[in-house]
């Protein structure tokens, strides 16, 4: 009986720990409004973002495995200087880019674990991202 529940128990909990999702609070420097940035973590290390703007623009994107190459064209100069340890593209449904970089306590833990953040689109809008 006992290792019958070992057997469904510890799955669930690796499940549970490993599907964990939330939001973040940010804030746009330019507006002064509030933007909410959803996640959810797909495994370690991992999350899928979304992110609505203040003007209804929606913004999916994922953690990189890699930090982000310069890409000639597109400047982000917010990001430059930003001490990040986890990075993130997003695509919005309106043709706009967003770059992340969030400086997390823990990067396996992801989220979770908090810390900060800093967005900026191809369009100048930069974030501040407030994590637990």
């Amino acid at each position: 009986m006992r290792r019958h529940f070992l057997l469904i128990f510890i799955p669930l909990l690796v499940l549970v720990a490993v599907s964990c999702s939330g939001t973040l609070k940010g804030v746009d420097r330019y507006t002064g409004k509030r933007v909410y940035f959803a996640y959810e973590d797909e495994k370690f290390g991992s999350a899928q973002i979304q992110i609505t703007m203040p003007g209804g623009e929606h913004f999916t994107g994922k953690l990189l495995a890699e930090p982000m190459a310069p890409q000639s064209g597109k400047e982000y100069p917010a990001l430059y200087e930003f001490p990040g340890n986890a990075e993130a593209i997003l695509h919005g449904d309106r043709g706009t880019e967003m770059r992340c970089k969030f400086r997390l306590s823990d990067t396996v833990i992801g989220f979770k674990s908090g810390g900060y953040g800093l967005c900026e689109t191809s369009t100048g809008h930069v974030i501040d991202i407030f994590l637990r």
